[in-house]
């Protein structure tokens, strides 16, 4: 067992309870905000920057959707058992229950593809805007003066972030970092990734899960929609964070292999209360269904699969209908 949080940020997003900003820096200047369905986007933000927000949100809700699916969805026991075991540790009704509401609260009824409204409440900005203080952020390197984007854990950086900004007009604030921009510019999108049958991800015998979170940039804000409290709190009871990232890191926080000593006293993190768990688990249970092996050198790895067709699926109070 783990004497400590895996620091390790593949992904690298976090959330902060005490957020510290600074009011007078350039960056902190109000943007005109422009309302998008279903979330806001900062008209600071570039017009690139925007498109990619846009058709991978619709990429991440089409994932979480896809684990509601009315027959192949969540509530197939005995395909998605080992799932929940797998990502979860545990596939009694509790937790299926548990599971089942937190994808509920982020897709909603999905009419229009976007998912549910909570994600109105959700603004993305352009300003990389917290400064966690001394021994917070990143594996605790804040120092004060840093912005969480230049942070360094690990030798890594952060992707992303989501916290909430009172001293906006949204509830809750993201922000995506450069790296993230980078991804974007590379044109690392799902359906790139998924094309030719996902033959950017095979060798000879494995497929290297390392990308598929970061040739993916749909993954990440799949990963951050699972910070929103109104999407994870209010179904499971406990708040999200980040104690674990990456595929196989998360079956070790299901199998109670890491702790956290965040409040003073060593206790096991429950796999409820961290975000990648549940990406991971979309990711795996609907788009990429493979068998998990021990990573290959450190190369988190599945067997190698001919990947499938994410559904967009679409559920109103009148009928339900999936499409690839």
């Amino acid at each position: 067992m783990y004497s400590s949080v895996i620091a390790v940020l593949s992904l690298s997003i976090f959330a902060f309870v005490t957020p510290s900003t600074t009011p007078n820096s350039a960056s902190s200047a109000p943007h005109v905000l422009s309302k998008r369905t279903p979330w806001n986007l900062d008209q600071a933000l570039k017009s690139d920057i925007k498109a990619a927000l846009t058709i991978g949100l619709k990429d991440a809700i089409s994932i979480a959707a896809t684990v509601l699916h009315p027959t192949d969805g969540i509530d197939n026991k005995a395909k998605n058992d080992q799932y929940m075991t797998k990502y979860f540790g545990g596939n009694d009704d509790t937790m299926y229950k548990k599971v089942r509401n937190v994808f509920r609260n982020l897709v909603g009824t999905n009419s229009d593809g976007t998912g549910s409204e909570v994600l109105g409440t959700v603004t993305v900005y352009s300003d990389d805007w917290i400064i966690p203080p001394p021994g917070q952020g990143p594996g605790g390197g804040g120092d004060g003066n840093k912005r969480c984007c230049e942070l360094v854990s690990n030798g890594l950086t952060l992707t992303a972030y989501t916290a909430r900004r009172p001293r906006k007009s949204a509830n809750w604030g993201m922000h995506f970092c450069r790296k993230w921009e980078a991804r974007v510019a590379a044109g690392d999108s799902l359906s790139k990734l998924m094309a030719d049958d996902c033959a950017s991800l095979k060798d000879t015998t494995v497929m290297d899960t390392t990308l598929m979170n970061r040739q993916n940039y749909a993954f990440a804000i799949l990963h951050e929609v699972f910070h929103i409290e109104e999407v994870t709190l209010s179904a499971t009871g406990v708040k999200s964070a980040d104690y674990a990232y990456g595929a196989w890191s998360v079956l070790e926080v299901a199998h109670g292999n890491i702790t956290t000593n965040k409040t003073g006293v060593v206790r096991v993190v429950s796999p409820l209360e961290n975000a990648d768990n549940f990406a991971w688990f979309a990711m795996v249970s609907t788009l990429f269904p493979f068998s998990m092996l021990s990573p290959k050198t450190q190369v988190q790895s599945f067997k190698k699969n001919p990947c499938v067709g994410v559904a967009t699926y679409t559920h109103t109070t009148d009928h339900n209908s999936i499409s690839t």
